[in-house]
């Protein structure tokens, strides 16, 4: 099948998009991974109110993540860049992984 030029422009542009927001909330991620690995697994965190920071980043992260699905599901009409493709998958991959552990360590 034909690689799409639209389609490839589209992906960079969403690669780039989640690896800013894979960075930005990788520094939310070990903070609370190294505060989790001090006190011992199974306790919250002491972030308190600090804690809407990162669900802060979450939600202004959730339209990428949308645009992330929304590339991949378009991959299987207009097919782009193998590499592109990849780079977009694991970098969304990467994002629900900080998201759900985030969330987890947030909690529990």
């Amino acid at each position: 099948m034909k690689k799409s030029t639209g389609m490839n422009i589209f992906g960079a542009i969403v690669c780039q998009l989640l690896a800013i927001a894979n960075l930005v909330h990788a520094l939310f991620t070990w903070g609370i991974c190294a505060e989790q690995i001090s006190t011992g697994w199974g306790y919250g965190t002491n972030w308190e109110m600090g804690a809407l920071l990162p669900w802060l980043v979450e939600f202004l992260s959730a339209p990428i993540i949308l645009a992330g699905i929304v590339f991949l599901a378009m991959n299987l009409w207009k097919r782009s860049e193998k590499a592109i493709f990849i780079i977009g998958a694991i970098l969304l991959v990467f994002e629900i992984l900080q998201i759900i552990i985030l969330n987890l360590f947030l909690f529990y």
